[in-house]
């Protein structure tokens, strides 16, 4: 408390000021997980597992890029001495109020799932003064070959031994974790059965680098895989340059 002296009567005190200082809001966070979407469908089913470091990040000026300044977080691993799954969550603090862009950077030989690459692939969030928004969640899927049911970019015994475990079973349309790779069609039909098995077979020991994966898709084909026909792709099986091959009464070559 500052005093001063007494004033006569009709005496002006000048100086008599107050000084004050602006309280900032106190900070948001954002949290959610990041996944393994392993039938592609955009949604966390129960088989499918939390991802361990991945950044995600709030990007400031939104040009999609993460920069020095800007929060982020690494996606968790399983702590094993709990009794809750914690791979893949993670949790962004001390952001500012307001509407914030939320990113993830994709690693090498993924493909973003959710939210929707096509819609921009962020999150758009409102935080607002001390709260937390929670479900912000991104999944992926791995870039890979035909044929690679484990998702570990090459075809090998652990994809044939994936289908037979499930052979006849009714899955989820496209859960490759359970052997549905293709179909009839050439598309996933949530049967594991003879097309699914060919498909392992007709890909057997192939493998792809995670990296180039992203980049070219057709790493690891023949030129004959590449193109049958004008404004026609085709996966060939059987290697002769055409489409519409049987083996063992079933269509393999498919339309890609």
């Amino acid at each position: 408390m500052r005093t001063s002296s007494s004033s006569a009567p009709g005496d002006v005190v000048d100086g008599v000021d107050f000084g004050n200082r602006e309280i900032a809001p106190p900070t948001g966070s954002v949290h959610g997980r990041k996944w393994l979407d392993r039938n592609r469908n955009g949604v966390q089913d129960p088989r499918e597992p939390g991802l361990p470091g991945v950044v995600i990040y709030a990007d400031l000026n939104n040009n999609g890029e993460l920069s020095n300044h800007e929060p982020h977080a690494v996606t968790m691993a399983d702590n094993p001495f709990t009794d809750f799954d914690e791979s893949g969550l993670y949790w962004i603090n001390g952001l500012e109020p307001g509407t914030h862009i939320i990113r993830e950077v994709l690693r090498p030989g993924m493909v973003q799932t959710f939210p929707n690459p096509d819609e921009g692939g962020f999150h758009e969030v409102r935080v607002e003064p001390g709260a937390g928004v929670d479900g912000i969640d991104f999944g992926n899927r791995r870039f890979t070959i035909f044929g690679d049911l484990t998702l570990d970019w090459r075809v090998g015994l652990d994809d044939l031994q994936m289908v037979l475990a499930h052979f006849t079973y009714n899955v989820d349309v496209g859960d490759v974790g359970m052997g549905d790779a293709t179909g009839p069609d050439g598309m996933p039909d949530g049967i594991v059965g003879s097309h699914d098995l060919m498909v392992v077979l007709a890909n057997f020991m192939n493998e792809v680098d995670p990296v180039a994966a992203t980049l070219d898709p057709w790493q690891g084909w023949t030129a004959s895989s590449r193109s049958a026909g004008i404004g026609r792709s085709v996966l060939d099986v059987i290697a002769d340059g055409d489409e519409g091959d049987y083996l063992g009464g079933l269509l393999v070559d498919r339309v890609l």
